[in-house]
């Protein structure tokens, strides 16, 4: 049997070819993405395998079979379950973010002090006549290999 083109879809013996329904934000368009869909499920399929978990329909199907709503209780039990996971892993991200954060700002204030209790060492031993003496001859040298170039050492 070859294939045969019903409304947009291409059917053969054992499935269809279908194009992605779900509408793409700010676009305006869908996504058309072409998907191979088995012939007993034809009717409720309408999303790629990339959206099909964003449809805006619920991924538990409403039902009245006893079965498929512990199924779907099952279901819901374990996402719930995961989602709890998430945010115990999340919480525990952000604490160990937040200690992170007042270590560095620890070692900032640390090294700004640091830098205040260096600058005023520094400033007395300016003062003092070693460093004149020490600072002059370096610039008598100084002055003197650009006078005479590098002759003198």
């Amino acid at each position: 049997m070859e294939p045969v083109s019903v409304r947009g879809n291409i059917m053969t013996k054992n499935f269809t070819i279908k194009r992605c329904q779900f509408r793409l934000d700010g676009v305006g368009q869908k996504c058309g993405k072409t998907f191979r869909v088995a012939q007993h499920e034809l009717a409720v399929r309408k999303f790629c395998d990339d959206h099909i978990g964003s449809g805006k329909k619920s991924v538990f199907p409403r039902t009245t079979n006893a079965y498929g709503k512990v199924k779907n209780a099952e279901m819901m039990h374990d996402w719930v379950r995961k989602q709890m996971e998430k945010e115990d892993e999340d919480n525990k991200t952000i604490k160990d973010l937040v200690a992170k954060v007042e270590r560095l700002e620890n070692i900032i204030d640390r090294i700004s002090s640091n830098q205040r209790v260096v600058a005023s060492v520094v400033r007395k031993e300016m003062k003092t006549e070693m460093f004149k003496t020490t600072v002059d001859s370096i610039v008598v040298k100084r002055l003197r290999k650009s006078l005479y170039g590098d002759e003198e050492e």
